[in-house]
């Protein structure tokens, strides 16, 4: 999946960042894994497919139960 995200602002993503709910499913980036994104156009949504979402449900459900 191509999303944009800098090695940092994707290991900063954590499931508060993820709506799997809203259609299309978003991920919003607020901050790197050290420090803020580095501009305002770092900080839009990235929608996400059906797919995803589904891959992401399913990640969530299993790592929830761990």
């Amino acid at each position: 999946m191509v999303t944009g995200l800098g090695g940092g602002e994707f290991c900063g993503v954590d499931w508060n960042d993820v709506a799997l709910r809203s259609k299309p499913g978003t991920i919003r980036v607020e901050r790197r894994y050290q420090g803020t994104p580095k501009n305002e156009t770092s900080e839009l949504p990235i929608e996400l497919n059906d797919d995803a979402v589904a891959i992401l449900r399913d990640l969530r459900a299993r790592t929830e139960s761990v």
